[in-house]
């Protein structure tokens, strides 16, 4: 099972989960043309201490939206290192959608994610679902398709 597939167990265990996250979303920040610059201050070992992580700029929509397209996907989108497997859209509710790339690993991710809604749900192996996400088809037919795996690897 991919790593993320298990829940953590404890808080103990929550907090490691985040505390490796934090350090992974500085680097791959610290990557892209858009950060040059700005996080070098940022000491990547001490960021569960809450003044470390304050230390990192606020970013937004709107700043992102300020963006036009070519440069927000060279200087603000990182190339994956597993590569491209989709692009997703915001939901646009401002009038001005975004789109952004997710990596293969992204995808296993939040495929997981959203599986997990049945878990929490208690839908069991051979239930039936109203499907309504405001995602594509295509991507809740996914999770679904994962939630009957785990569950029957069960």
């Amino acid at each position: 099972m991919p790593p993320l597939a298990e829940l953590p167990k404890s808080r103990i265990e929550i907090e490691g989960v985040q505390s490796a996250r934090r350090k992974r979303a500085v680097e791959q920040a610290r990557r892209a043309p858009f950060y040059k610059g700005k996080l070098d201050h940022v000491n990547l070992d001490r960021l569960d201490d809450p003044d470390e992580w304050r230390k990192l700029p606020i970013l937004d929509k709107d700043m992102l939206r300020r963006l036009e397209d070519r440069e927000f996907y060279q200087s603000f989108c990182v190339t994956p290192d597993d590569g491209i497997a989709e692009y997703w859209r915001s939901g646009g509710s401002t009038g001005t959608p975004l789109f952004y790339p997710r990596s293969y690993g992204d995808i296993e991710a939040a495929m997981i994610g959203f599986a997990r809604v049945y878990d929490c749900a208690r839908c069991r192996l051979g239930s039936s679902a109203h499907v309504s996400f405001r995602s594509a088809f295509i991507r809740s037919a996914r999770c679904w398709r994962v939630r009957q795996a785990r569950a029957a690897s069960r």
